[in-house]
Formats: structure tokens, sequence, C-alpha cells
């Protein structure tokens, strides 16, 4: 889709949004896109993805030319995998999008050493199923189940050295017992 200073106008572009399409008078959606996007211009990114029923992939990079953030795009909703970066290189987190939803399935992040940080599963963009968090060292320090996002049955809390310092049990997001 060619985007013009009158399009932008008419969708309600603010000012400045405007004022720097100027330089590039009428030009594919999907160029201008990306072009925001090396400029770290997110915000206007993602509107013009929304508004044109943009498909592809936006990337964003760190001033020293590494990764920060992949996320697709289909019909001008977020759509799989979304990866954003330390900008070490290392995976920072990892989340699912389906039909613009955020959340729909394994959402996973980490520390900046690679260490797992948070695991859980999402579903309507609640919290499903088993949740856990991890000390930097690696060990556990939290574990629970969610239905519905309201928690459910055991919720373990741990010490740094793997001791059980906690052990609570839910119904339908009540607790019942410590």
């Amino acid at each position: 889709m060619k985007i013009t200073k009158e399009w932008l106008k008419k969708e309600g572009a603010c000012r400045k949004g405007i004022e720097w399409f100027e330089e590039f008078n009428e030009m594919e959606s999907e160029i201008i896109i990306k072009q925001l996007a090396v400029e770290n211009k997110l915000d206007w990114a993602y509107w013009l993805a929304r508004r044109t029923a943009f498909t592809g992939l936006i990337e964003t990079r760190y001033p020293n030319g590494q990764v920060k953030c992949h996320e697709t795009y289909r019909e001008g909703k977020e759509e799989g995998t979304h990866e954003v970066y330390y900008e070490s290189g290392q995976l920072e987190c990892l989340e699912l999008f389906r039909e613009g939803k955020e959340r729909e399935s394994l959402y996973e992040s980490y520390y900046e050493s690679g260490q797992l940080r948070y695991r859980g599963a999402y579903k309507d963009g609640k919290e499903e199923g088993v949740h856990e968090y991890y000390y930097a060292s690696g060990q556990l320090r939290y574990r629970g189940l969610l239905r519905d996002g309201k928690e459910e049955g055991v919720h373990e809390y741990y010490s740094e050295s793997g001791q059980l310092e906690y052990r609570w049990t839910y119904k339908d997001g009540n607790l019942v017992s410590k």
C-alpha cells in the first residue's frame, strides 16, 4: 500500500510523524515501516503496521548492530514468535502471538547469562498451566499451577539454596491452606 501525507493526516498521524514522512513523499508502507524500525521509532512502526494490514518482519537493532527485536505481523496483527535480545546478543524473552493476541502459548524470559528466568503458558491472554520462576543461579524459585489466570493447587516457593520455604494451596484463586 502506498502511503501519502494526505493518507497519514486522514488516519490521524501525529504532526511529528507527518513531518518525518515528508522526506519520503510517497512510498510503500513496508519500506516506511522498516525504516521506522531502523530509526527505533517503534510506536510509529506499530501504528502504521496495524493500519495498513502489514505482513512481514519488523526488526530493530542496537547501535552496535546487534538484533534487539524480531516481530512478525500478518495483516496488521502480531503473529508468530517474537524474540527480544539483550545488547550482548543473548535471548531475553520469547513469546508467541496469534491473531494479535499476546501470549497465546509458551512465554519464556532469560537472564542475560542465558539462564532461564521464567517459563509459563498462556491461553486467551491469561496464565494457564504450570508457571515457574528461577534464580539467576538456575535454582527454582517458584512453581505453581494457574487455571484461567487464577491460582490452583499447590504453589511452592524455594530459597536460592533450594530449600522449600512456603507451600500454599489454592482453589479457584483463593488460598485454602498455608
